[in-house]
């Protein structure tokens, strides 16, 4: 007896929503697939339905303990990719809904149209509400049989996974913030690496969008500052990517680009503006640092023009010391800037007396 060898017919990369690009799934697919009935599938008869399961086997999608989901073809860079919530996927330009009960090869295949790019993301995970979850969200009782949260380290809290991870809650402190911008400040908000930054940020848009605001964030990590034109025709696109129901791909490719769609008659609301990792224009030549901060000191200089009611560059502390030898004063308020706090030690104790009382235990101090 021999086993028969599985040539692979190509690899998808694919990625849960909400998550960054270093946590990216490979998924390998062969010539055949083999069921948990051992039923033998040639691939021109695979199923969308015969991935999920594929990648339902994975030990990351099994550690996340993700039951059900949904999948999406799109076709991005991997820094395209980074942070994309399910709401992102859906409503994005270059994203495709996969029918479950599809052929696989309807997606991809080994034509010069649908084969698989490498280096790029392939598949979007979404995972779906279980039947407990939903039950949760319209009586919003507790159950002694929730999924047990997990600890988040590192990485952005997105509003959906408030309800899956322990973390702090900075909602309440997040006020002073909320004011600056509604009086039409241009923040800076800065804290030291993994301070809870980006989450405060996502709780603020959360929260600033329910009051009837445009919110539009982007990051500069991984924008090309190589030239002026690269770097504005790359912010363009990722603002193409990020917010995808207000910019069209290669709608931005330059300062002028930049500040003609902000023009106060294309908008009906106010807009607030978030650049998190400003601190990348710090390794940018001076070129680049003058046409970005004039362009946004010209936009808060004519704020009767434009619909960007404030403007939020969030990073380390450097970003206060960022500046443009043909610039001289900074479009932000630097004098008095938006200092992320740290957690206060009530906060830490109500954070872990919730695990306590979530697993039945004691921690001994």
């Amino acid at each position: 007896m021999y086993s028969v060898r599985n040539e692979m017919v190509f690899s998808l990369n694919c990625l849960i929503s909400g998550q960054t690009s270093d946590y990216i799934i490979n998924v390998p697919i062969g010539d055949f697939f083999l069921s948990e009935e051992n039923t033998k599938i040639k691939f021109t008869d695979m199923t969308v339905a015969n991935l999920k399961d594929q990648i339902s086997r994975t030990k990351e999608v099994i550690e996340d303990k993700i039951t059900k989901m949904n999948l999406w073809k799109v076709e991005l860079t991997t820094y395209e990719a980074d942070n994309l919530s399910a709401e992102d996927i859906e409503s994005h330009e270059r994203s495709e809904k996969m029918v479950t009960t599809s052929n696989l090869d309807k997606y991809f295949n080994n034509n010069e149209d649908k084969n698989p790019k490498k280096g790029y993301l392939h598949v979007f995970i979404v995972p779906t509400a279980t039947d407990l979850g939903r039950k949760r969200r319209n009586t919003e009782v507790e159950t002694t049989s929730r999924k047990r949260r997990s600890w988040a380290i590192n990485s952005t809290i997105a509003n959906e996974l408030r309800d899956s991870v322990y973390f702090v809650d900075t909602t309440e402190t997040s006020g002073p913030l909320r004011d600056m911008i509604q009086k039409g400040e241009f923040v800076a908000l800065y804290g030291t690496r993994a301070s809870g930054k980006s989450t405060r940020v996502d709780q603020a848009i959360f929260k600033l969008k329910s009051e009837g605001y445009v919110c539009i964030y982007v990051t500069l990590e991984g924008v090309n500052i190589s030239t002026t034109d690269i770097f504005w025709s790359s912010l363009g696109t990722k603002l193409a990517i990020n917010a995808p129901n207000y910019f069209k791909y290669n709608e931005v490719k330059s300062s002028d680009d930049f500040m003609f769609k902000f023009r106060k008659s294309n908008w009906e609301s106010d807009v607030v503006f978030f650049i998190d990792e400003y601190d990348v224009l710090l390794e940018a030549n001076d070129d680049i640092k003058s046409s970005f901060l004039g362009t946004i000191r010209n936009i808060k200089n004519s704020k009767r023009d434009y619909a960007i009611l404030s403007f939020v560059a969030i990073g380390p502390l450097s970003i206060l010391f960022l500046k443009s030898d043909k610039i001289n004063v900074p479009p932000f308020n630097v004098i008095k800037p938006f200092r992320n706090p740290n957690f206060t030690l009530a906060q830490v104790e109500s954070l872990y007396k919730e695990y306590e009382d979530d697993n039945k235990l004691t921690i001994v101090h």
